[in-house]
């Protein structure tokens, strides 16, 4: 454009903006508005991390055995099928004596003061205050039934453990009766019926012994019955005894549990019986009424063996299953380990993680009955707390039973 045209064109657009105005109509220059901003998008926060779950049950069908965290836990998880009713017993050995240890080498129970002399006490079976102890941690523990390892009436006090164990297990069954605490009879030996006697003389002794239940302590308010009998247990001494077997080739290959059944015959219906260490379950003939087995897998018995005829027994409504638990074993100290060298079970001692397995083998065994063998002192392996090792395996054998009565 020329530069005339261009002036011409100003004055034009002047002389517009002139009349426009002298008409009343403004005009007004719109500025460009500013840029609008957009901020940065804003990141959400990494969301927290989930709780720990509390110790207890992991779901509504799983338990720690073992403490979380710690070597050895275990999530349980319980089998399906387990009986209905279930129950835990303490297995008692009832000779011990204050200031006196039943073994060399042997654990100590970590009693209390009795005396109040700022003390402790020694342990003693024939002390009411000492089974009141043991009963006030028997029902912290859940354990509903206590169980004397009885030696049979004795003829004379030189019968050293006929009388000791009957002279203390009067007093447990006072104690127990007074207490409303259930209790029961295992009879361990025929006294006066040694290895090698002659049947005659071993049914003689069994009579006097079953006869002395029957009429001491199983017409009791608190003696434990089952199917409204009143409950024996047979010890596999005295199965090896009454099935024939003798002191060099005892055990369960060859016991025979017919023979010791039969010899036992006047009783099974008026008992309910409960045999120990049974080789062989399988030859035995179906039941009219129930009676029960038990095992303890202890260094002489294979694991594997064991879980077989914890899973034999659950098929056979006929027949109860009892599992003696122990967490270890070691007899190198006792006076009959000196003569043949003993055996310690683990070899190289206790810990929770063996201790663990073995729960776990019997809580999956579907027992009806849990029996921890609670004052072995001689042989290492009492349940009870202890001054060598305090309550680690009392509190490991609290977990494993209320976990075993909680599960479905």
């Amino acid at each position: 454009m020329s530069q005339p045209n261009k002036k011409n064109r100003n004055i034009a657009l002047g002389a517009l903006a002139a009349a426009l105005l002298a008409c009343g109509i403004g005009y007004k220059v719109i500025d460009k508005p500013d840029p609008v901003v957009v901020p940065p998008p804003v990141e959400e926060p990494a969301p927290l991390p989930e709780p720990e779950p509390e110790p207890g049950p992991i779901t509504p069908s799983a338990f720690w055995i073992g403490t979380p965290g710690q070597p050895g836990a275990v999530q349980w998880a319980p089998p399906a099928g387990l009986p209905p009713q279930r129950e835990a017993w303490a297995n008692v050995y009832p000779w011990h004596r204050a200031g006196r240890d039943w073994e060399p080498g042997s654990l100590h129970a970590d009693v209390p003061d009795f005396n109040g002399n700022g003390e402790p006490d020694d342990y003693d079976s024939a002390d009411p205050r000492c089974v009141r102890w043991n009963l006030n941690l028997f029902r912290e523990a859940g354990i509903d039934v206590a169980m004397g390892c009885w030696w049979g009436p004795h003829e004379r006090e030189s019968q050293t453990l006929p009388y000791l164990t009957t002279k203390a297990w009067e007093v447990w069954v006072d104690v127990c009766e007074q207490e409303g605490f259930a209790h029961v009879a295992e009879l361990d030996d025929l006294p006066g019926a040694d290895w090698g006697a002659s049947q005659e003389v071993m049914h003689a002794s069994l009579t006097r012994s079953m006869t002395y239940i029957e009429e001491n302590w199983a017409h009791l308010p608190h003696y434990k019955q089952i199917d409204g009998r009143p409950v024996v247990v047979i010890y596999d001494r005295i199965l090896d005894k009454l099935g024939g077997a003798s002191e060099s080739n005892a055990g369960p290959e060859n016991r025979d549990v017919r023979a010791a059944m039969q010899a036992l015959g006047p009783w099974m219906d008026d008992c309910y019986l409960v045999f120990m260490g049974v080789g062989g379950i399988q030859r035995v003939p179906t039941q009219t009424r129930r009676i029960g087995f038990g095992w303890y897998n202890i260094p002489f018995a294979n694991p594997v063996d064991t879980a077989a005829q914890y899973a034999y027994l659950a098929q056979r409504p006929d027949l109860d299953c009892f599992a003696w638990l122990f967490y270890a074993w070691d007899n190198t100290a006792t006076r009959a380990g000196q003569r043949t060298g003993g055996f310690a079970w683990p070899a190289d001692g206790p810990s929770i993680p063996f201790a663990v397995d073995q729960v776990v083998l019997a809580l999956n065994g579907k027992p009806e009955v849990l029996v921890f063998p609670t004052d072995e002192f001689g042989e290492r392996s009492s349940w009870l707390p202890t001054k060598e090792r305090g309550r680690v395996y009392f509190d490991l054998m609290k977990q494993a039973i209320a976990a075993y009565k909680a599960a479905p």
